[in-house]
């Protein structure tokens, strides 16, 4: 019985707990369909990393740190490169370029357009409100 250590790539910030969930089952389940005859089984590598109270200084720096120290140990990669996403959420982009240069072992799944899964469609409404807030905040001057 084969058994491989599957790295998911997926956006989580500003996301809820339930959802991440719901992408990530998403994406296994994708992963099995793609590699279901060369493995058994995947175990899952958790890459949901809270920020720790000492994290004072640049969390986000210190997550993709862990993340990245994590992936070093994947045998499987799944992930997006849609640019909607990889613009918004730098760990996904910063993930996708490590695979991408430094890990040629792994196998990789990479999803380009992420308009056509319905799972998505709420991380896609999240970003768009993220820039729409984003943008209409420049040129505004405090009075």
């Amino acid at each position: 019985m084969k058994i491989a250590k599957l790295f998911i790539s997926c956006p989580m910030r500003d996301l809820d707990d339930d959802y991440i969930k719901e992408m990530r089952d998403w994406m296994y389940n994708l992963a099995c369909l793609l590699w279901g005859d060369e493995v058994d089984d995947f175990d899952i590598i958790e890459t949901l990393i809270p920020p720790e109270e000492s994290w004072k200084k640049n969390p986000s720096v210190k997550c993709i740190a862990r993340s990245i120290n994590k992936l070093a140990d994947a045998d499987y990669y799944i992930g997006i490169r849609d640019y909607d996403v990889t613009a918004h959420y730098s760990g996904c982009y910063i993930e996708n370029f490590i695979v991408g240069t430094k890990m040629r072992d792994l196998k990789v799944h990479l999803i380009d357009d992420i308009k056509q899964f319905p799972i998505f469609s709420k991380l896609l409404k999240a970003i768009e409100t993220t820039e729409r807030n984003m943008f209409a905040t420049i040129g505004k001057v405090d009075d």
